[in-house]
């Protein structure tokens, strides 16, 4: 019996814990047939478990990065810049 395998789609959401029972089983089905596969998912399942475990705290903004800030450092260095080659003038 020859079966298709799952897309890359489904082998992703696999990985993210996204499918329903029925694509989990053929996925699973499929990457118990092809170990060399199934060795290379493992290793993007331990991916983005470290990736979550990461980013699972508190992700605070940085305010230095507030556009207005941004913006308004921005204006201050170009008028020190305007007014350093008016000096030199």
């Amino acid at each position: 019996m020859t079966t298709t395998p799952p897309s890359e789609h489904d082998i992703h959401a696999y990985v993210d814990g996204h499918l329903d029972d029925t694509r989990r089983s053929h996925v699973e089905r499929y990457l118990a047939r092809d170990t060399h596969r199934a060795d290379e998912v493992q290793g993007w399942r331990q991916d983005a478990q470290q990736l979550r475990a990461l980013l699972a705290g508190d992700l605070a903004v940085a305010p230095e990065l507030d556009p207005v800030l941004v913006r308004g450092r921005a204006r201050d260095r170009r008028l020190r810049r305007v007014a350093m080659a008016a000096a030199i003038v």
